[in-house]
């Protein structure tokens, strides 16, 4: 179980990378093959095939971030219970990737020195965090 959980949160990190690096062209063109198999090999190690079929998976619901949280939410709730989940523990788990997305999105942005970019992300996160807390009023 723990490694299924793994998987997906180091593909989900991949499936993230992608997609901002869309946005914020950090590497350049004729860099990015090598820069990213080079990421996918220090981030997923041995289980490089396993994460990346995840990321090819949350690929597949990009424009859906409902079922996107959902999806990645599954084998997370099943570590968490032993493989025992139900879906009020994966919805509970699905409400937590936002803030999963922007801390890895922070760390992105952290590395590469963007503070522009930084500063926007945080405020995301703070905004985040207090809509979960006025939720739980």
């Amino acid at each position: 179980m723990r490694l299924d959980a793994h998987d997906a949160l180091k593909g989900y990190q991949m499936f993230v990378f992608a997609l901002f690096l869309a946005g914020h062209p950090y590497v350049r063109d004729e860099d990015f093959q090598e820069f990213a198999g080079q990421l996918t090999i220090a981030l997923c190690g041995s289980r490089q095939q396993q994460a990346i079929e995840y990321q090819t998976q949350f690929n597949e619901y990009r424009d859906d971030i409902s079922m996107l949280s959902r999806l990645i939410a599954i084998p997370i709730a099943d570590h968490l219970t032993s493989g025992e989940s139900h879906y009020e523990d994966r919805e509970f788990v699905a409400r937590f990737i936002p803030m999963f997305t922007i801390t890895t999105q922070i760390e992105i942005a952290r590395e590469f020195r963007d503070k522009p970019t930084l500063r926007f992300l945080e405020c995301t996160m703070q905004e985040i965090l207090q809509g979960m807390r006025l939720g739980h009023s």
